[in-house]
């Protein structure tokens, strides 16, 4: 089901699987520790809004500059840059720096790693809806 629709997500799409999977676990039952920890396996790297726009940026680019990733997420230049950080800490992202026009230019890029921690935290997310989902079920 995630195949090729894994690709085409856009930033109002992001913030709506993040919301969905911040406010599902969050609303997991204390006691369900089975659930819990199904749960907890979740990569929480990609909880972040700011993270997962990101990634939701990259997914379909082979570059993208830094000012071009802050325009898509609306953030600051420091916000932006602590996650990107992470993310290239993660080595879910790759970074180069270089020069044009004498300027400083960085750009990023998502790596294989990111790409395949991307599509299992999709498929995550969608497991934790469809058990909520049956639990839910009269």
């Amino acid at each position: 089901m995630f195949g090729r629709e894994v690709y085409k997500i856009d930033s109002s799409r992001t913030e709506i699987l993040q919301w969905k999977a911040v406010h599902l676990y969050a609303a997991m039952p204390v006691s369900d520790s089975s659930v819990r920890s199904r749960a907890a396996d979740v990569d929480e790297l990609l909880l972040s809004k700011i993270r997962l726009g990101v990634i939701a940026e990259l997914l379909n680019a082979e570059w993208v500059a830094f000012s071009e990733l802050q325009r898509a997420t609306q953030t600051t230049n420091g916000n932006l840059g602590a996650h990107l950080g992470k993310l290239v800490e993660a080595g879910y992202v790759s970074e180069e720096k270089t020069f044009m026009n004498r300027r400083p230019q960085t750009r990023y890029r998502l790596s294989k790693t990111g790409r395949a921690a991307f599509v299992q935290h999709v498929r995550d997310m969608q497991r934790l809806l469809e058990k909520e989902q049956a639990g839910s079920s009269p």
